[in-house]
């Protein structure tokens, strides 16, 4: 009992020392100080971005990814959208969900979306896209400072977009100004702001039709590879849900067993066989454009998948890419597609 006197009775001078002292002032003056900044740490802007694999934090650039099958953009009809697709039906209307992330300090009060609809290509530009939400550019409420947010779409596919399609989605906002690289690339490799979203469905023994993005003059080399089980099984699509994956195909020497050809050969694009796909050699003329980046040339192609063999209820994922040998910053691929090929 002593003890705990003595202890309160010093509690009580400290009190008294405090009230009748300096303290309060000095603590109101330290308040009243208008100089005050954040701590150093602390960035004034925000960070968008979209994921183009699982992992992704918005680190740009990089290379060596398979960045066409993004976690942020997902299908689904509007009549049970939990069912999420990649395949699109004439008629059918589509919720298109992308989540949006922030890693800035700074919060993003509405961040915009925009989407573009491609057919199967390898590389991409705007100005060879349709863009989906023109005059209608949907938003996400509020992207807090390291949270996510999502922007929603529904769009009704006309008989004309039916099919498999390459579907883009690229985020930006004016405030914060938070902007994509270029006007016209769609290139996840080196924009956070972009994320692309393809898979088509081909039976074997069948034709199917692609188109190229690329410089007037540039050396192109479109390579194949085959997807081993697990791979394939990751691409969690519906369609796997009724097949198997082959256990057993060619490791490598896809370029000898598919056919690729030109459509519409013009004499400014030729093709040279490859072990693992083709090369593809322009040497057109630089077109004169008013616009500030060049505008690139768009080569169609047709490939031929041939007959693998397998079984009713079988199924083969094959990734066709296209890699620019001028590249000299070595980002690898600058675009993808995959295929999944069923018995």
């Amino acid at each position: 009992m002593s003890a705990a006197e003595e202890y309160l009775a010093e509690l009580r001078r400290r009190r008294e020392q405090y009230k009748d002292g300096d303290a309060l002032q000095e603590l109101a003056r330290e308040f009243k100080k208008r100089d005050r900044r954040p701590p150093k740490e602390f960035k004034d802007s925000s960070f968008l971005y979209m994921r183009s694999y699982d992992a992704d934090v918005g680190e740009r650039p990089f290379s060596g990814i398979t960045f066409w099958r993004s976690p942020d953009i997902q299908l689904s009809p509007v009549t049970n959208v939990a069912a999420y697709t990649t395949q699109l039906e004439a008629g059918e209307t589509y919720l298109v969900r992308c989540a949006l992330h922030n890693r800035g300090d700074v919060a993003v009060p509405s961040a915009k979306v925009e989407l573009y609809l491609t057919d199967p290509s390898l590389g991409f530009d705007t100005r060879y896209a349709q863009n989906l939400t023109l005059g209608n550019v949907p938003a996400a409420t509020w992207v807090t400072p390291g949270g996510s947010a999502a922007a929603e779409f529904r769009w009704t596919v006309p008989p004309t977009q039916a099919g498999h399609k390459c579907l883009f989605a690229r985020t930006f906002s004016f405030s914060p100004l938070d902007l994509p690289v270029t006007d016209y690339a769609l290139d996840p490799r080196t924009d956070r702001h972009v994320a692309q979203q393809n898979l088509n469905i081909v039976g074997q023994a069948q034709s199917f039709a692609f188109k190229l993005i690329h410089a007037p003059i540039a050396r192109m080399r479109i390579d194949l590879r085959w997807l081993h089980r697990d791979e394939l099984l990751r691409l969690r699509h519906p369609v796997l849900a009724d097949v198997t994956p082959a256990e057993k195909m060619p490791e490598g020497g896809w370029g000898r067993l598919v056919q690729i050809e030109l459509e519409e050969p013009t004499g400014e694009v030729s093709l040279e066989g490859t072990r693992e796909g083709v090369l593809v050699i322009a040497e057109g003329r630089e077109a004169k454009s008013a616009e500030k980046e060049p505008r690139p040339r768009c080569s169609s192609f047709r490939m031929t998948v041939p007959d693998l063999g397998l079984e009713p209820g079988q199924a083969v994922g094959l990734d066709v890419t296209a890699v620019d040998e001028h590249d000299k910053k070595e980002l690898g691929p600058v675009g993808g597609i995959t295929l999944v090929i069923v018995g």
